[in-house]
């Protein structure tokens, strides 16, 4: 994250609310990566709920664009995504509990490995 206290204070609050401390470091690099890898700022891509929608989708799009196989892509895109609702939730307050997820919006390319073929 690019601001040092907004970062502490996200600590503070998963920490807070009950993560551990493997957890936590692991939702804010998740959300550091989001914000270098597609730079965003995710204070303003979670601000409301188009925003968040176009987020979520872009997530999907990178770890497309990054995995070579399906269930990597997936295992991916929601491991940053429930990062992103976190730190929405953090950043946002409840409001950010009404907003509607993209799932079922966008298809996964086929690629032909699943990573569920068996050899």
């Amino acid at each position: 994250m690019k601001d040092n206290e907004k970062e502490a204070r996200f600590k503070t609050w998963l920490l807070e609310h009950g993560y551990t401390r493997k957890v936590t470091s692991d939702l804010v690099s998740r959300c550091t990566r989001i914000e270098r890898d597609m730079n965003v700022e995710l204070s303003c891509a979670t601000s409301d709920e188009a925003s968040f929608r176009l987020l979520m989708i872009s997530i999907q799009c990178y770890a497309v664009s990054r995995f070579k196989d399906t269930l990597s892509a997936r295992s991916a895109t929601g491991a940053l995504r429930s990062a992103a609702r976190k730190f929405a939730l953090f950043e946002h307050g409840e409001k950010v509990l009404s907003y509607k997820y993209s799932h079922a919006l966008t298809k996964y390319p086929s690629s032909g490995k699943s990573g569920l073929d068996s050899e």
